[in-house]
């Protein structure tokens, strides 16, 4: 079996020999399904390797021996997931739905899964024990064509199931003894005092997701810091633009809103911002006449101009 190589992409490809079996047609029907099917036809399988909140560019010893493990022990996977979507899935999901042929076929040995079962991508967490990481198997499910279905392993031991790619993450945190809160404190604030963007370690040259993330925030995370200034700066040096909004309807004008920052408004409105996406509802929340005014009087001289959905 060939050992996984590394190599700066945390998202990547994974050759398998049995679980890309799962790869029945009923499941890949779709565009970005077929991407997938055309995938598993040639043995490959989407992972996404989770990255820790550290200067290091490459993955844990723990999460490489996982994505070797779940190479060498395909068919050990398959028989466990057989095993739980047999006797402990299947009887519950029909508990809840219309049993009927299409939602729930006959299976009777793990060939029988493809009938079942469509894979979709593995995760590797960055949570381990016993030197090796937590994983996720995803898949597309018959009883389920809207969300789909995942199982948390570590090993071959199968730590909850559930709808879709939304798995337990407290459930890894017990069974490896972390502090569930603290983790969770540390993933939503780690980059709190980053005010400048990240830049790729020079062994890759390759950022990983959560640095990603972290630029991707980073102008709107100066703003709830308080350094607005420096916002003001990187727009002026041509560093993010005046226009940026890294998810639907945010904007630099609705952050400065909330954050009742009328000197970062006054720049903004001053140097013609166009994305006013949510503005005006926002306005609806703000009780500060001299912010009304500013972003009112804006909009009605601009209203031609600006981005309104």
């Amino acid at each position: 079996m060939k050992v996984f190589k590394f190599n700066g992409d945390w998202e990547t490809e994974l050759h398998l020999d049995h679980l890309t079996l799962l790869q029945n047609d009923r499941f890949f029907s779709g565009i970005n399904s077929k991407k997938i099917k055309e995938k598993l036809l040639q043995g490959l399988v989407d992972i996404r390797i989770f990255d820790g909140f550290d200067n290091s560019p490459d993955p844990t010893n723990e999460q490489l021996s996982t994505i070797n493990f779940i190479q060498e022990n395909g068919k050990l996977l398959l028989d466990t997931i057989f095993e739980r979507v047999k006797t402990v899935v299947y009887p519950f999901m029909k508990s809840l739905i219309d049993e009927d042929e299409l939602a729930f076929p006959i299976i009777d040995s793990t060939h029988d899964l493809e009938k079942v079962l469509g894979l979709i991508s593995i995760d590797i967490f960055k949570e381990s024990k016993e030197g090796l990481s937590y994983f996720s198997i995803n898949f597309y499910a018959s009883w389920d064509d809207e969300h789909g279905f995942h199982i948390l392993f570590h090993k071959n031991k199968i730590l909850d199931t559930g709808e879709g790619q939304e798995f337990d993450y407290k459930k890894i945190c017990d069974d490896c003894g972390v502090d569930y809160e603290k983790q969770v404190h540390e993933f939503n604030h780690w980059d709190d005092e980053i005010f400048d963007f990240i830049k790729p370690n020079p062994k890759y040259g390759k950022l990983k997701p959560g640095e990603v993330d972290s630029n991707d925030r980073l102008p709107f995370r100066l703003i709830s810091r308080g350094k607005s200034k420096l916002l003001i700066d990187y727009i002026d040096q041509g560093k993010i633009d005046i226009n940026y909004g890294y998810s639907e309807g945010s904007s630099f004008l609705v952050s400065a809103m909330y954050n009742r920052n009328e000197e970062l408004i006054g720049y903004l409105t001053k140097n013609g911002i166009k994305n006013f996406l949510n503005a005006l509802e926002i306005l609806k929340k703000i009780d500060n006449p001299k912010i009304s005014d500013m972003v009112t009087n804006y909009y009605e001289k601009n209203k031609e101009k600006l981005w309104l959905k």
